[in-house]
């Protein structure tokens, strides 16, 4: 419809334009003049062929419509040079839908108004410590307390008492033993030394001597064979057919000739399977010696006694002589003059030099506790038992205890628990009850619960809510 020519430079008193308010067309002269070169447009009727400068600023639109004044045809203007607006696509964010929470309407009174109209609502708050917590752990503490302090003083001293019953009774034990073999040795000495000093023995002739010899050995059964032997070593008389032997060589005739009143030593029997002691004494006629009496002991009766002692299943006892050398042992494998010094109880006895000491070692990876005591002729006794065995009686106690300890702590968890949540379940309903009241809710039933501190408390947080109830009330009616 239209053509433009040419751009041009001129003023806008050279095109009148007029608007047609009803089609949108320039039908009236435009009284806005603006002096000065403006930059025009060239355009040409396509019907009668008339030309017009149009300013360029005029045309705001894409497309404008002018109307000819000499035909009335309207013209169409198009202006390129103003782009059509770009329309971009709007993208809408994809929007996972969110759950609302519910809301719970406020509560209204039987009046029909609104609690939050006339109290703030607040939101709950959570405990940051509970008390149930404190009060469970502030009374597990006073009741283990105690209990632990009884394990501590009581126990530990019971586990005492009975070790020092055990150490006084192995002790007591060993004692008995050590007068046992003190008593028999101490007779036939004394025996010995009454045979020594009767004139028959004194006369050193076997005739004389041998009713009170055989006398001698039928009142002491543990005395095998009886001897007297002249100065120079040679036996004159003895019990049995067995020939005369010359002792000058031996200790015991040595030690009798250099003036000592009692010579003894150990020696074993012709079999070699039982041990013998051998006891010395001087035959004296006034102050001068005449010879030497010497009588052998069968240990034998001795020794099973000392053997057949039992403590129980593990314990026994045992007898050593000066040099620690077995003269009695239940045991197999200890034979008798087998050397024990290395024994861990002996080499802790000698360690400490006493008379009698307790001692607890190893041996063979087992536990024992052993008592030995010094008797005549430095001789030692023994009696040895196991440590299971031996503390028998504390073990079971510590066992009894350990199990009573675990019942009452489960019991005390139990009872502090139980106690704990009733407690706090009291209070953690009367917190609701509180917390309703502060969010606005004055009709929730609060329970009274018995006449005790927290029942009070119950029965002042009711009185608190019929005030502010009666409260909100007169409020309504005043409103």
């Amino acid at each position: 419809n239209f053509v433009i020519m040419k751009r041009t430079y001129r003023t806008l008193n050279d095109c009148e334009m007029q608007h047609n308010a009803e089609v949108g067309l320039f039908t009236k002269p435009s009284t806005n003049i603006i002096s000065g070169a403006e930059a025009m447009v060239e355009i040409k009727c396509n019907k009668c062929g008339r030309k017009y400068a149009v300013d360029e600023k005029k045309i705001v639109r894409r497309n404008t419509k002018l109307k000819c004044k000499a035909c009335e045809n309207i013209i169409l203007v198009n202006n390129l040079r103003i782009e059509p607006p770009k329309i971009t696509p709007k993208v809408t964010p994809k929007v996972h839908p969110v759950k609302k929470k519910e809301k719970i309407p406020p509560p209204k009174d039987h009046a029909g108004l609104l609690i939050k109209d006339i109290f703030p609502r607040f939101e709950k708050e959570k405990a940051r410590h509970g008390l149930f917590r404190k009060l469970f752990i502030a009374m597990l503490f006073i009741s283990i307390l105690p209990l632990a302090a009884f394990w501590k003083f009581s126990f530990i001293q019971a586990e005492r008492q009975i070790e020092d019953n055990t150490n006084q009774f192995m002790s007591l034990m060993a004692k008995d033993l050590g007068n046992r073999v003190n008593h028999w040795v101490e007779n036939s000495i004394r025996a010995l030394k009454a045979v020594a000093d009767s004139p028959a023995v004194i006369s050193m002739h076997h005739l004389n001597q041998d009713p009170v010899f055989k006398k001698l050995h039928k009142n002491n059964p543990s005395i095998s064979q009886i001897i007297s032997i002249r100065l120079d070593g040679k036996d004159t008389h003895r019990v049995g057919d067995q020939p005369l032997i010359d002792y000058s060589n031996t200790r015991f005739f040595k030690e009798i000739v250099s003036g000592k009143e009692l010579s003894w030593q150990t020696q074993l029997n012709d079999t070699g399977n039982e041990q013998e002691l051998i006891l010395a004494v001087p035959i004296m006629s006034g102050n001068h010696p005449v010879g030497i009496l010497m009588a052998i002991l069968n240990a034998t009766d001795m020794s099973m006694y000392i053997q057949n002692l039992r403590k129980g299943e593990t314990g026994f006892a045992f007898l050593l002589d000066n040099k620690n050398r077995i003269l009695a042992h239940p045991m197999e494998g200890y034979k008798t003059e087998m050397d024990m010094s290395t024994n861990p109880l002996i080499s802790a006895f000698q360690k400490k030099s006493g008379t009698a000491g307790t001692f607890q070692f190893y041996n063979h990876n087992i536990s024992y506790i052993g008592h030995v005591k010094k008797i005549k002729f430095g001789w030692s006794i023994a009696v040895v038992q196991e440590n299971d065995e031996a503390f028998f009686l504390l073990h079971k106690a510590k066992n009894s205890a350990v199990i009573i300890s675990a019942v009452t702590v489960l019991l005390i968890i139990f009872t502090a628990f139980i106690s704990a949540k009733i407690i706090i379940r009291r209070i953690k309903k009367l917190t609701e009850a509180a917390e309703s009241i502060s969010l606005g809710d004055l009709k929730k039933q609060i329970n009274v619960s018995p006449k005790d501190e927290i029942g009070l408390l119950s029965l002042a947080v009711r009185r608190m809510q019929t005030s502010l109830r009666m409260a909100v009330i007169k409020l309504q009616q005043k409103g």
